[in-house]
């Protein structure tokens, strides 16, 4: 099996693509998950959903985002990527070969209690990937009861998870700031109010919060 999941997450590194825009990526995975006898279904243009049935309704769901980034590779390596100027460079084609590596394994499983749902989600660096599939009715549609999904760390050696009670890692969140100033005189600086200074004074008063 793990060659299969290094062959998967190599082959699915050369093809990065961004956002919704998953052609290749999108075809990969419906190819395999179909050569494992399931029968996906298309979500927000380019999400696969694949359903391992079990004996009652309520399921749970793993997901796996697959969007890329639009970084240049610079490493010479024999899986580089083939698209100029796009890049896994943050694990989601280590995420995707992972939850299909899955979806193997329980296929050859028998009739689970519970459905076992697969989420293959596009879009999940800043458009919105997750909420679109919501959206549409993905976890409706599979009476989902829990989700689970993880983020590759290369702190961790292998064959270690990292995992802690409650929230584990920061999302980043856009602000918008104005501050005003007054014009003033060079000679009677006092009569006006310095704005670039207040500016700067906020820059490095924030990066001091995380410090403390």
């Amino acid at each position: 099996m793990l060659e299969k999941l290094t062959k998967y997450r190599r082959d699915l590194h050369q093809i990065p693509e961004l956002g919704f825009d998953l052609e290749k990526t999108y075809a990969y995975v419906k190819k395999h998950l179909e050569s494992f006898g399931y029968e996906p279904k298309t979500y927000a243009k380019t999400g696969l959903v694949a359903v391992k049935s079990g004996k009652v309704k309520a399921s749970v769901a793993f997901r796996a985002d697959m969007d890329a980034l639009p970084v240049k590779e610079m490493l010479d390596i024999p899986f580089k990527s083939k698209h100029e100027g796009l890049m896994h460079a943050c694990g989601h084609d280590g995420h995707t070969a992972m939850l299909l590596a899955f979806a193997e394994y329980v296929s050859k499983l028998d009739t689970p209690i519970q459905s076992i749902v697969f989420i293959f989600q596009p879009a999940e660096e800043g458009p919105g990937g997750a909420k679109v599939m919501i959206e549409e009715g993905v976890l409706k549609d599979y009476h989902v009861q829990s989700i689970f999904g993880l983020h590759v760390f290369p702190g961790l050696d292998e064959g270690q998870i990292g995992i802690i009670k409650g929230p584990m890692l920061a999302r980043n969140a856009e602000f918008d700031f104005y501050i005003e100033g007054q014009s003033g005189h060079g000679a009677q600086p006092h009569q006006g109010i310095d704005a670039v200074l207040a500016a700067s004074n906020f820059v490095v008063g924030l990066n001091q919060i995380v410090s403390r």
